[in-house]
């Protein structure tokens, strides 16, 4: 082996060795399945058996990545877990090599690391599937190669640059955000001379060219994104305000971690050991400033952006204890206490706690569950609340279509108020011998109803007096119960209903909501 590959393999140690021990941090509650399935990961399994260049609530790319995984190793809770952390472990890779190539040597990339593992936002996103975890990973990916490309001005890496941003925004569209953050950097900073080049508008043609198949799905489709961005902020989303969003900041990315990233921000702007790759240290302030703007953004829509101001503050912290000639020992007090806080955080992140010591352990700290939507949250926060209940919503429904005449059970259609009880009915029914659900919510109301021309529908949730009005017959068949659901999940009956006074299409028609 060359001097050279030696030398590049151990600037690889230390992002390796962070990768497999977040990979074994997340090891346990991987095999142990934790609360059960997420809500959201059953609706990604719904998508990736209707694959499409599109769906109203996302771009496509971390549902083709699932429809290719679960073909090769099933959709079984344990593998598309997998494929999340894994996908998790790889920003944790990407971070600490974004630590060192700013510059930061053996304790900066350790804390860099340590943080990114130990951060109760990250721990949550890397414990599920989602597009989501793709975001960490894809944004790391491309805030890389941009640091790279202004170290070095090597310009042709604006192709580089361009082929992952149009991956980053075929996942999500927050994407453009992350654009809309080089772009600003590069006007600030003497990279605008890019611009005059024809380097930086190849890279981002390739980004857009990337991203038509769902502009063009979107065309396609009445831009169904548009209708689910503008209900949700009206509807769904919990304003938080200025104040209540960076609060989120604080509490969700660990308070003892919020001095770091606060200065690393900081000093990328004002260093001049940060001169050259100034440019990145515009991406974190532009992405915060217009999640501030919009009014309505989510605490987690934050998270990508933060491993470039945690490395810069790991960075300061150790030119800080270089020029004081700091000991060994208090540079490991200082990642013992970002370790040791993250492992008392980790069980508000992730489901390592049995449910009722979870509960105590959360009273304990005197941590009430937060609101990120305007529905009513109970004993637990939504996160852990959309694991819990689906097998059995979906045995109570097999129990009402066992007990259907035969007759009835070739024509009878099962409606669900949303897609996280849809997509429960078709992710245990199968081996339960129910036929598809129907809903609709998001994208299942793109996928109609089945079958088109029922004769009986069991319909799970709603009023008796809202079903009395569209059927002639309606009788209540069972309830299903969770303790710990979200309080509109907790106790849902389940109607068979008959004789619909209107016709299928025309009930389809009124039940759209994209939200």
């Amino acid at each position: 082996m060359s001097r050279t590959a030696s030398i590049s393999m151990w600037n690889r140690q230390p992002a390796l060795l962070l990768a497999l021990a977040a990979l074994l941090f997340h090891l346990p509650v991987l095999i142990s399945g934790g609360y059960g399935i997420f809500r959201d990961e059953l609706y990604y399994i719904a998508c990736a058996n209707h694959l499409a260049f599109g769906y109203v609530d996302q771009p496509p790319f971390s549902i083709f990545v699932l429809a290719i995984w679960k073909g090769i190793f099933g959709d079984s809770l344990f593998s598309i877990r997998l494929l999340g952390t894994l996908v998790g472990v790889g920003s944790v890779y990407t971070g600490v090599r974004i630590a060192a190539l700013l510059g930061g040597r053996w304790f900066a990339q350790l804390f860099t690391g340590f943080a990114l593992i130990f951060a109760p936002q990250l721990m949550a996103l890397r414990s599920t599937f989602s597009m989501n975890v793709f975001d960490l990973f894809l944004w790391n990916l491309v805030i890389r190669q941009f640091l790279i490309l202004s170290r070095t001005g090597e310009r042709r890496m604006w192709v580089q640059v361009g082929v992952l941003l149009g991956l980053t925004l075929l996942n999500k569209i927050s994407g453009l955000w992350l654009g809309a953050g080089i772009f600003i950097g590069m006007l600030a900073t003497p990279l605008r001379r890019d611009l005059r080049t024809r380097w930086p508008w190849l890279g981002a043609g390739i980004a857009i060219l990337l991203f038509m198949p769902y502009v063009i799905w979107q065309m396609t489709h009445g831009w169904a994104t548009l209708e689910f961005i503008r209900n949700a902020a009206l509807y769904k989303n919990a304003p938080l305000g200025v104040f209540g969003f960076l609060k989120a900041q604080f509490l969700n990315m660990s308070p003892v971690l919020t001095p770091f990233w606060i200065v690393g921000m900081i000093v990328m702007l004002l260093k001049l050991e940060f001169r050259p790759v100034r440019a990145a240290a515009f991406i974190f302030p532009v992405v915060l400033l217009i999640l501030l703007i919009s009014g309505s953004a989510k605490p987690y829509y934050l998270a990508p952006a933060f491993t470039l101001p945690i490395a810069a503050g790991a960075i300061a912290l150790e030119w800080w204890f270089s020029r004081n000639r700091s000991s060994r020992i208090m540079q490991t007090a200082v990642l013992a206490v970002v370790l040791i806080s993250g492992v008392l955080l980790a069980p508000l992140a992730i489901p390592i706690l049995p449910v009722d010591s979870f509960i105590k352990y959360q009273q304990k700290l005197g941590v009430a569950p937060a609101d990120m939507e305007r529905n009513r949250v109970g004993i637990l926060h939504q996160f852990f609340a959309d694991m819990q209940g689906w097998q059995d919503l979906a045995n109570r429904v097999a129990e009402m279509y066992i007990q259907l005449p035969e007759t009835d059970r070739d024509s009878v259609l099962i409606f669900a108020q949303n897609y996280g009880e849809a997509a429960a009915v078709d992710y245990f029914g199968e081996e339960l011998g129910l036929p598809p659900a129907s809903c609709g919510h998001n994208n299942y109301w793109l996928w109609g109803p089945k079958p088109e021309n029922p004769s009986v529908f069991l319909v799970i949730g709603d009023d008796i007096g809202d079903l009395r009005e569209i059927f002639e017959e309606v009788e209540l068949g069972t309830v299903h119960t969770s303790r710990y659901a979200m309080p509109y999940e907790a106790n849902l009956p389940v109607w068979v209903c008959r004789e619909p006074r209107v016709g299928t299409a025309e009930i389809w028609n009124s039940v759209r909501h994209y939200e």
